[in-house]
């Protein structure tokens, strides 16, 4: 019955995302920063973290319906991938600590850019005193 301790554990199956899954998952993120959505995507997944394994069985089961607008990845060094974006993701989500590691993402993206464009809003005023 030793086998049967830890059937249900969920340690140790939170391993670090591969290569591919890092760079899908920057570009994720960065895209989200570009378009200033942020804080809403940080709270949908904060709010969604307890799906997030139910988020992932969602993506293989639309799998195919999804392939049609993810084209599959391109071929690696080892050999031809039929990884599709859909899949990576997927995959990254079904671990344990998925969801923090994309939030922890999100928020070095954002302070990173934050710097280089500044909040909108704080640009310099020209007051009519300044014209003269």
């Amino acid at each position: 019955m030793n086998w049967l301790k830890h059937a249900f554990s969920l340690d140790g199956l939170g391993s670090e995302p591969t290569a591919e899954e890092t760079q899908l998952i920057d570009r994720l993120c960065r895209e989200i920063v570009r378009r200033r959505l942020t804080v809403p995507a940080l709270v949908v997944l904060e709010v969604s973290r307890p799906l997030n394994t139910l988020g992932a069985q969602a993506l293989h089961f639309f799998s195919p319906l999804l392939a049609m607008f993810s084209p599959p990845a391109g071929p690696d060094e080892a050999g031809p991938r039929t990884s599709a974006a859909h899949q990576l993701l997927a995959t990254f989500l079904e671990r344990p600590g998925s969801i923090e590691r994309l939030c922890d993402r999100l928020e070095a993206i954002e302070n990173e850019s934050a710097p280089a464009s500044g909040p909108p809003g704080n640009a310099p005023v020209a007051t009519p005193a300044d014209s003269r």
